[in-house]
């Protein structure tokens, strides 16, 4: 992993959304590909995050159409190794019935949470 720069560089980031999307550390040139559309501006990290899940990679994870619950059930045991409390799973699928965010931006918020962040800390030894 030695194309991470730092936990809030682009590579950081594009490194947890890979691993938040796909379940899987991202391959070494899948991960210089979207760093680099992302440190050129020709994508942006919702647009990245948007292009990951309409892959047909993160459709055979999460299934087509999963409902709401289904897919912030799966992105706490994905991304967060662990069940979904109640209070967290309550805001998420509020925030997906009440359009204030898409799916994509749901995914960013579990990549760039505070825990995942951590384990992403602890993962590289930063």
């Amino acid at each position: 992993f030695n194309q991470i720069k730092g936990v809030n560089d682009t590579t950081g980031k594009i490194f947890r959304l890979y691993k938040s999307a796909f379940n899987r550390f991202p391959d070494r040139d899948g991960l210089a590909y979207w760093i680099k559309m992302n440190k050129s501006g020709e994508n942006s990290f919702r647009q990245t995050a948007e292009s990951f899940i309409n892959s047909t990679e993160f459709l055979a994870l999460f299934a087509k159409s999963p409902k709401d619950d289904e897919y912030l059930t799966s992105l706490y045991e994905n991304v967060l190794d662990r069940e979904p409390d109640i209070e967290g799973l309550s805001y998420w699928s509020n925030q997906l019935q009440s359009s204030n965010e898409t799916r994509a931006e749901i995914l960013i918020g579990f990549s760039e949470s505070n825990e995942n962040i951590s384990y992403f800390n602890n993962l590289l030894n930063i």
